[in-house]
This record gives structure tokens, C-alpha cells and sequence, in this order.
């Protein structure tokens, strides 16, 4: 079964998300000419001190609700409630009983205006900004903090910075208990065939002319040498999804997912990406990979399962994703359809006016809301921090978050050099 529980509970913290950063992340660019280095701090979290005799007392029996996503279905003969995972909460702090409420990622907007028009409000759950301002001024969710502070999540206040807290604070008050991204595998890449390259003998794409040339030779040069006409150089998903480098190059931007334009100043006068020049010149780009052939058509309405599914098939060229998922899902996944198939990571391709860009990860993983129904922010606190809690008892976790990322090693996951692994993809991970 390769449908993974572990997956969805993962997302409690998001240190990594597998397929929803695009909507977390803001558009870094700069000019081709330029060199930028980015220096991650990697920030070790220390356990609590010990506590007085009287934190020693028998905690509060709790029972609460938790609302996450899933980029992908968990099994249907799995309870939610009762599988390892779940049960590791349970053995963790066996005075919280957790409801998980798991919803598939393209549904949880709409399962969440359905809980809450209900008056079935979770007792924590994942919001946006938006959310944050409307959920308080309504009053579905209520203040907390007296609780965001170094007392109920001492793990947690060492991994974020002031932009983290500013995130989750409305007209003075605390509204979520922000927890931080992992600043490396939070970042998009783009990916190649490296493998089709040296069988075509291509350099690998420097700017969107390149890379164009590059596309059509693995569209119809037959990179793989089966002799079909059955392969692609490039693919997005659903309402140009996962095309951010492309659309960097030509310096627009627009979430395509959520219909937010980018603004910039031009002459004095704020501008939407929408209707500037550049747009057109990047949708023109966009409209020649398709009636060239080069984009897979069939792309177009895919989600990102879909995507990575036509990926890991071994017939795809070039694609943008996490960059987390070139470890974990598309080299195993790929291996196992194509076991002389490589992949590397291109450099953001140089647009007609010389810029370029990526995205950079926002300080913040989710933020996590309390009903205003709900008697016990603390419990929630707990959970979150001690997901972030040192774990020494294996040389591949750092905190115990990653267990529910990588699974077990040797069961779900392969040692690789020091800490990195790599996922099984045909393990059973219910």
C-alpha cells in the first residue's frame, strides 16, 4: 500500500512540506550578472528544563480535534485514530486524545467553511492571513498570547524569529502558534533529465531560449531510445501550477492557485504583473511550448499527484516541484521505472530581459488557531512542542517531527552518507 497516513500527520508541522509550499513562498529575483549566497543557520532546539514537583502532577485528561491535509488519500482500511501514528501521539502524551479530521489538500478549504457553517469548529486548526483576520474579528477563533511565549513552547520559540510571531498578531494579539519551515527543503527547484541530457549530448540550459531548445530535444529527439514518440520536455499542473521559474524569468509573477496578482512600482505608479508587457512575453512563451508539442497538454488540468505520478514514469524532461521531493518521491520513484534514470537540479533559466528567480521560503510553516470553543490552548502547545523536541535516540532524527517525515529506517527510508535518507516509495507506511 503505497498510500502514507504518516504523510498527512507530517503536515502538523510542515518542517518540509511535500506539495503545498508554493502558496507560503514569495518570489525572490534577481539579475542574471548577480551572484547571491544564502547561509542557513540550523537552529538546535534544546529540551525544557526540568521541571518543579508540582509540573510532575498528573497532567489534565484532554480530548481535542486537529484538521489537516493530505497531498495524498490515506488508506481506506486505516483508521486515523488507531494506526502507528496516530499511536505515537497517544504513547507521547497519553493525557491527550487526539481526533485527527484529515481531508485531501485540493478539499480543505471547502471542508473548512463546512465545519465551521456547521458550528463543528476544530479545536485547532491551519489558517492563512486572511483567515487570521476573519476568523478573529468573527470570533471563530480566540486570542492566545499568554500561550505563544518561551513557558508552553520553548522548542518552538527558539526555531522562529519576530517575522514568525508578526505573523500570527492582529491588533495586538496573538491569534495562531506559528511553527517554523525548514529554510533548505522548503525551497522550490526546478528538475532535468540529466540522464536525457547526456544522451542527446546537451549542456545543461542557461536562459528560457536554452531551455527551450533543450525541451523540444527531449520532446522529439527520443532521449529515452525506445524509438516512440512518447516523452515530453515539459510539464506543469493545473492553472499553470509549478511554473514559477518561467514566469520569474520574464519578471511577472502571479499565484495562480489563489489569484493574487504581484504589484510593482513602475513610474511612480503601482502596476499589476497581470497587465504588464512582461506577461504577455512570458504567456507567449508558455503558448509556444504547447503548440510546439513540447508541453504535455494533458498537464494542464493535472494536480500535484498527477504531476509527480507522469514524473516518476520516466517520460517527463524538465518540471518544477519542492526541492524536498527529489530525494524522497521522484529519484526512488523514478529508479524504480527508469533504474539508469538521473536527475539534477537547473539553475533558473535567464529570461529576454535578464532576470531570473526563485522562490524563498517565508519563516513560517502553518499557524496553528484555537477555537474559541475550545478550554485548552495549552494542549495544543504541548503537541506542537513536542513535535520539535530533540530526539537522540537515532542517528537520523533531529527532532520528532522527522519520524513522522522519513517513517523508519530500513522499513520506510534508506540511509544515505550521515542524516539523509531516502524513502522507500513501495513500502506499506500505513
Amino acid at each position: 500500500m503505497k498510500q502514507k497516513i504518516l504523510l498527512a500527520l507530517c503536515g502538523l508541522l510542515a518542517l518540509g512540506s511535500l506539495a503545498a509550499c508554493q502558496n507560503n513562498q514569495a518570489p525572490v529575483q534577481s539579475a542574471a550578472s548577480s551572484t547571491s549566497t544564502t547561509t542557513v543557520s540550523s537552529s538546535m532546539a534544546t529540551p525544557p528544563a526540568e521541571k518543579s514537583s508540582d509540573a510532575e502532577q498528573p497532567k489534565e485528561s484532554v480530548s481535542l480535534s486537529v484538521l489537516i491535509s493530505t497531498s495524498r488519500p490515506v488508506p481506506a482500511d486505516v483508521d486515523p485514530n488507531d494506526n502507528p501514528w496516530a499511536n505515537r501521539f497517544r504513547d507521547a502524551m497519553p493525557h491527550i486524545e487526539i481526533d485527527w479530521i484529515i481531508t485531501p489538500q485540493a478539499a480543505m478549504q471547502e471542508k473548512k467553511n463546512i465545519l465551521i457553517g456547521s458550528g463543528e469548529i476544530p479545536d485547532t486548526m491551519p489558517i492563512d492571513d486572511l483567515e487570521l483576520v476573519n476568523f478573529s474579528t468573527l470570533g471563530i477563533i480566540q486570542p492566545i498570547s499568554e500561550y505563544v511565549t518561551e513557558e508552553y513552547i520553548p522548542n518552538t520559540m527558539k526555531l522562529i524569529g519576530d517575522d514568525a510571531i508578526s505573523s500570527v498578531t492582529y491588533q495586538g494579539e496573538k491569534w495562531a502558534f506559528p511553527t517554523p519551515r525548514n529554510p533548505v527543503e522548503s525551497q522550490e527547484a526546478m528538475f532535468i533529465r540529466q540522464d536525457w541530457l547526456d544522451a542527446l549530448g546537451l549542456e545543461m540550459p542557461k536562459t528560457t531560449d536554452d531551455l527551450y531548445e533543450v525541451m523540444r530535444a527531449f520532446t522529439f529527439d527520443d532521449p529515452d531510445g525506445n524509438g516512440q514518440n512518447d516523452t515530453f520536455g515539459y510539464i506543469s499542473a493545473k492553472n499553470l501550477g509549478w511554473t514559477n521559474p518561467l514566469m520569474l524569468a520574464f519578471d511577472v509573477y502571479e499565484n495562480t492557485s489563489n489569484n493574487v496578482d504581484r504589484w510593482i512600482r513602475v513610474d511612480g505608479q503601482f502596476i499589476p504583473d497581470i497587465i504588464r508587457p512582461e506577461m504577455k512575453e512570458y504567456l507567449t512563451y508558455m503558448a509556444k511550448l504547447y503548440a510546439d508539442g513540447v508541453y504535455d497538454k494533458e498537464s494542464l488540468a493535472f494536480d500535484f499527484k498527477q504531476l509527480e505520478e507522469k514524473v516518476i514514469s520516466g517520460k517527463i524532461g524538465v518540471w518544477v516541484s519542492s526541492a524536498s521531493g527529489t530525494s524522497s518521491r521522484y529519484v526512488g520513484g523514478l529508479k524504480q521505472a527508469v533504474p539508469t534514470g538521473e536527475i539534477a537540479a537547473v539553475e533558473p533559466p535567464v529570461g529576454p530581459g535578464g532576470k531570473r528567480g526563485m522562490f524563498k521560503s517565508t519563516a513560517v510553516g502553518k499557524r496553528w488557531a484555537i477555537s474559541a470553543k475550545f478550554d485548552h490552548p495549552e494542549a495544543v502547545a504541548e503537541i506542537l512542542d513536542w513535535m520539535l523536541t530533540l530526539d537522540d535516540s537515532v542517528s537520523h532524527i533531529q527532532y520528532n517531527a522527522d519520524q513522522f517525515e522519513v517513517g523508519d529506517v530500513g522499513v520506510h527510508a534508506t540511509v544515505i552518507g550521515d542524516r539523509f535518507l531516502s524513502a522507500l516509495p513501495e513500502t506499506d507506511l500505513s
